[in-house]
C-alpha cells in the first residue's frame, strides 16, 4: 500500500464521535487557555443596589430612583473595586479602588484583598459627592494616611453559575452583595450544550 491508500483508509475510519470528542477536547482547551476554567484567579462580577429613602421624606426631588453599583475585576493579582452611584439612571459620582490580590482561602472562598489607591468622579453638575460616596472617600481617606493601605477580606459565600448569581460578602464591614457575572455568558453557552 502507498501512504496515499494508507491515508484514505485511515480517514475512512473516523465517524462522528471522534469529530464530537475533537470538538469538545478543543472547547475545554480554549477555556482553558482564555482563563475561563481553572488557570489563573479571574473575577468579573457587577454587582447592584436600589437605595430607598424614608416614605416622610417631603421633598420631591428625592424621589427619584437611587442606585449603588458595585465593578469587581480581578485578573492574576490585580484588584479593582468601582462604586457608582446614581439617580435616575445616570452616574453622579464614584470611587475606584486598586490593589492587589495577596491570598485565597479555598476552604473559605476567601480572598486576601489590599488596596493601595483611590480616585473619585464625580459629575460636573453635582455640587457635592453623594452621602454613600462621601462615607466611603472619609473612611478611605483616613485609612490610607494613616496606614498606606486598606486591606480587607472578600468572601464569595454563594454562586449559581447555571442562574448567573453571585453572593460576595466584605470583611470586616460585613456588606454583602448580589452580583452577576460578566464572563458568565460563554460558559452557560457551553453548559447548554453538554
Amino acid at each position: 500500500m502507498t501512504k496515499w491508500h494508507v491515508i484514505t483508509a485511515g480517514l475512512k475510519r473516523i465517524r462522528l464521535w471522534h469529530c464530537l470528542a475533537a470538538v469538545f477536547i478543543g472547547t475545554i482547551l480554549f477555556l482553558l487557555i482564555n482563563n475561563d476554567i481553572g488557570g489563573e484567579d479571574t473575577l468579573d462580577l457587577s454587582c447592584y443596589a436600589e437605595l430607598y429613602s424614608s416614605p416622610f421624606v417631603v421633598d420631591e426631588t428625592l424621589t427619584f430612583k437611587k442606585t449603588l453599583t458595585l465593578d469587581i475585576k480581578l485578573e492574576g493579582d490585580d484588584i479593582k473595586l468601582a462604586y457608582h452611584y446614581g439617580r435616575g439612571g445616570k452616574t453622579l459620582a464614584s470611587i475606584v479602588y486598586h490593589g492587589e490580590s495577596l491570598a485565597f482561602e479555598a476552604g473559605t472562598m476567601t480572598y486576601k484583598l489590599q488596596v493601595d489607591t483611590a480616585s473619585v468622579k464625580m459629575d460636573l453638575l453635582q455640587v457635592d459627592l453623594p452621602g454613600p460616596i462621601q462615607d466611603a472617600v472619609n473612611k478611605s481617606r483616613g485609612v490610607l494616611v494613616k496606614d498606606g493601605v486598606i486591606t480587607f477580606d472578600m468572601q464569595i459565600v454563594d454562586f449559581d453559575t447555571i442562574n448567573d448569581f453571585t453572593l460576595v460578602k466584605f470583611k470586616p464591614s460585613g456588606s454583602f452583595w448580589a452580583c452577576r457575572s460578566n464572563r458568565a455568558a460563554l460558559i452557560k453557552e457551553f453548559a447548554a450544550v453538554f
